[in-house]
C-alpha cells in the first residue's frame, strides 16, 4: 500500500496541473471515446481529379452546431495528404453552422486552401467538436473535446487525370 501512495499523489498532482492550466488558458484537449452513434457518409465529387481540381464534399449534418449550456458544438474538416514541397498536405476547411439534417456541400479549392493538390491519396475527415464560451472578462478554459468522428472519405489526385 505504501508502495502505491507516491505514485497516486503523482497522478493527483498531474490532474490538478492539467485542471490549473486549462483554468488558465493553457491549451488543452481532449478526446471521448468513440460513440454509440454511427458514423455519417461523406461524398466526395469527383473521385479522382487533377492538381487545380476543385472537389466537393458532401455530408448530411448528424447535430445541430450553435451554442448550448456555455459551450458551442460545431464541425470541422481536416483534409491530409501526400507531405511534399508545394502540395496542400495538411488542410482545417470551416464549416458552416448548420441544422441537425441539413446537407452540406463543402468546396475543397485548391487556390483558396492556398496551394495545388499533388499526386496522390488524400483523406478528408469530419469531426464533431466543442469548445467553451465565455463572456468577455472572463477567465475561460481553452480546450477543444472531440465529440466523435462523423465521418471520412478518401479522393485521389493524378498528374494526367
Amino acid at each position: 500500500m505504501r508502495a502505491a501512495l507516491p505514485s497516486l499523489r503523482r497522478a493527483g498532482a498531474a490532474v490538478g496541473l492539467s485542471a490549473v492550466l486549462a483554468a488558465c488558458g493553457t491549451a488543452a484537449s481532449t478526446r471521448t471515446s468513440a460513440s454509440a452513434r454511427p458514423a455519417v457518409p461523406l461524398t466526395v465529387s469527383p473521385a479522382v481529379g487533377r492538381p487545380a481540381t476543385v472537389f466537393q464534399l458532401r455530408f448530411i449534418v448528424p447535430a445541430a452546431s450553435g451554442v448550448r449550456a456555455g459551450t458551442q458544438r460545431g464541425f470541422e474538416l481536416g483534409v491530409r495528404g501526400p507531405q511534399k514541397a508545394g502540395c496542400l498536405g495538411s488542410r482545417t476547411v470551416p464549416v458552416p453552422s448548420a441544422a441537425a439534417g441539413t446537407a452540406l456541400d463543402i468546396p475543397l479549392d485548391p487556390a483558396r486552401l492556398g496551394g495545388r493538390w499533388c499526386a496522390g491519396s488524400y483523406l478528408a475527415r469530419v469531426d464533431e467538436v466543442e469548445r467553451p464560451v465565455c463572456a468577455p472578462g472572463m477567465m475561460c478554459p481553452q480546450f477543444v473535446r472531440l465529440v466523435r468522428t462523423v465521418g471520412q472519405v478518401t479522393f485521389r489526385v493524378d498528374a494526367t487525370a
